[in-house]
């Protein structure tokens, strides 16, 4: 049978709603996948990153062109690492120096509401190293060529500058009244100094050079746990509300001629003690009623004489001016030769910088482990640090530290 199709009347039929259901709508086309009008901005341009030598340098600025002065709307990378932005204009961005190390590190700059992005390269280099993996470590003397004296449980070991780690004294040398060690310096004669401490009394000892040969040097009354040597020999001494003990060496004799004990100090429960520019600088908390003493602070008394007397304490800092230093203790702290003086805590960022016009900051924010316990300055621009989990760290600060009378 012949297929005659659709016929004539019924295709018009067809057509004529086809025709009206196009004219009724509206044709919508679907939102293009890269829209160009969220790109209305200026492309970011890097002209050069400062400062151009790194070394010890805290902040990063990024300066260019095109970068968008609400900080949130800016992105900077060093090696895909996202660096924390501190501000930006539309010329610069500062950041806190990233935990990246590389002679050419790339960098990166993203803005929003821009289609391309900054590219350069910078040098960045090392911040600190692992000096050693030795745990436990109480305390570090350091002598004229950079070897290391690290005091453990019973037991001190020698880091040469070289890299070797000796025994350099065992257990059976320490006395049986040996606590713990919480302190040590490089001193006169050219050999390592460190303290015992107890609430019965605490002891100096020297480690004459000969392996497991150690002296008695002077006794205080009271828990001394930290000193540090004048130019002249005398002994600084403090603790938890023990005073300060001036300890005056005999002459052309590696012994102790007088011990002078300055009990208006004892108010203070003190953590630590250096020696710096004709004052004895400490650091702890204040419980007597001098209204000028803030509870957690730094002082400095001067040095009278050469014979290690000294004068009133003066404020250095008071440790609740910042809302970042509240949060930590002092654990300890070291001097650079311009007076800065840098300050181990407890905090998550655990370096503190101060500046000598009182202004306080952060070394290398993000970078180091959560505490440091102590610090020590070398022989030029490297501080060493112990976290007694896990080691001691040599640390670049860019700064020479201050003459160390003790190894002079």
């Amino acid at each position: 049978m012949r297929d005659r199709g659709i016929p004539p009347i019924r295709r018009c039929f067809i057509l004529g709603v086809l025709i009206f259901f196009i004219s009724g709508c509206e044709y919508e086309s679907p939102n293009p996948v890269w829209p160009p009008e969220e790109y209305s901005g200026e492309n970011p341009i890097i002209t050069s990153v400062e400062p151009e030598n790194p070394t010890g340098a805290l902040r990063l600025t990024i300066l260019g062109q095109n970068f968008a002065p609400e900080p949130e709307r800016n992105s900077v990378y060093f090696n895909g690492t996202l660096a924390e932005i501190i501000s930006a204009t539309s010329s610069e961005i500062m950041v806190y120096r990233p935990p990246v190390v590389g002679d050419s590190v790339a960098v990166h700059v993203f803005v929003d509401s821009t289609l391309l992005i900054a590219k350069t390269s910078y040098r960045l280099d090392e911040t600190h190293s692992t000096y050693s993996g030795l745990t436990r470590i109480t305390a570090l003397a350091i002598d004229g060529e950079e070897n290391i004296y690290a005091l453990g449980n019973r037991e001190i070991f020698y880091l040469t500058n070289d890299g070797q780690e000796l025994g350099y004294v065992s257990g059976d040398a320490f006395p049986r009244s040996f606590r713990s060690g919480p302190e040590a310096r490089y001193g006169p004669g050219g050999v390592m100094y460190f303290v015992s401490a107890s609430r019965r009394g605490s002891s100096i000892f020297r480690a004459l050079g000969a392996e497991d040969s150690l002296a008695l040097y002077c006794e205080f009354d009271g828990e001394v746990i930290t000193f540090d040597f004048d130019e002249n020999g005398n002994i600084y001494g403090a603790g938890d509300e023990t005073g300060i003990s001036v300890a005056t060496p005999m002459a052309g004799k590696d012994t102790v001629d007088t011990l002078t004990n300055y009990d208006e100090f004892a108010d203070f429960s003190i953590v630590t003690v250096r020696v710096f520019n004709g004052h004895v600088y400490f650091a702890g908390e204040y419980g007597g009623s001098d209204g000028a003493f803030p509870e957690v602070g730094i002082w400095r008394v001067p040095i009278e004489s050469g014979l290690g007397q000294i004068g009133d304490a003066e404020v250095v800092y008071d440790w609740a001016n910042s809302s970042d230093s509240t949060l930590a203790d002092i654990l300890d702290f070291t001097i650079a030769a311009d007076g800065t003086l840098y300050i181990a805590t407890d905090n998550t960022n655990p370096i503190f910088i101060l500046s000598p016009d009182g202004e306080l900051d952060l070394l290398y924010k993000g970078i180091f482990p959560n505490t440091m316990e102590k610090l020590i300055w070398g022989n030029s621009t490297y501080i060493y640090g112990i976290n007694s989990d896990a080691g001691i760290f040599r640390i670049q600060t860019g700064k020479q530290g201050a003459v160390y009378q003790g190894r002079q």
